[in-house]
């Protein structure tokens, strides 16, 4: 695990037709990589495909230019100061500050995920494996949005041990402006 890399896996669903349902897999997430190929006029999608700031695609294969992109990624600064607080009563609390004048609206995005899920294979290429996953999404829930002007701060809830992210990304599949885990 690299903390300045926040991975979430998004399973999808238009590879079930041929022989086995990615129980992991889901419409949505279909969606979302199609909303992120659309926002990049790009005419293809990959899998597995890499978004790195909500804006950067990459195929699976592609290790090498994915860390080049993760390092510049790095080194950028970044246009919000987010900070997120968990309370013991099941609620989190963002605040966020732009440090330069964003476009909005900015969505606030909670995203929760299971850091590991192992699943038997039953059919398909992949017949008889086990095959663990890291960092599955489990939900993604649009708690509001923001002008990306002056300061904000939110309470939502957060129930449960399941780990989760806040992401601030620009409406419509743009970038990604800020993220932070929730601890």
């Amino acid at each position: 695990m690299r903390p300045e890399v926040i991975a979430l896996a998004l399973h999808v669903d238009y590879w079930d037709y041929i022989g086995w349902k990615d129980t992991l897999g889901s419409a949505e997430n279909t969606a979302r990589q199609q909303g992120y190929a659309r926002a990049a006029h790009a005419r293809t999608i990959y899998t597995p495909q890499f978004m790195i700031a909500g804006q950067i695609a990459l195929g699976g294969a592609h290790s090498a230019e994915i860390e080049g992109e993760i390092a510049k990624s790095r080194g950028a600064s970044d246009p919000v100061r987010i900070s997120v607080e968990r309370n013991g009563d099941g609620q989190i609390k963002i605040a966020t500050e732009p440090l330069v004048r964003l476009a909005g609206p900015v969505l606030i995005e909670l995203v929760r995920f299971a850091p590991e899920v192992t699943v038997d294979i039953t059919r398909g290429e992949n017949k008889g494996r086990r095959i663990s996953y890291a960092n599955v999404v489990t939900s993604w829930q649009t708690l509001g949005t923001w002008s990306g002007r002056g300061a904000l701060t939110v309470e939502a809830p957060y129930l449960g041990d399941e780990p989760g992210v806040i992401i601030l990304q620009a409406a419509n599949h743009g970038p990604i402006y800020a993220a932070a885990r929730i601890n």
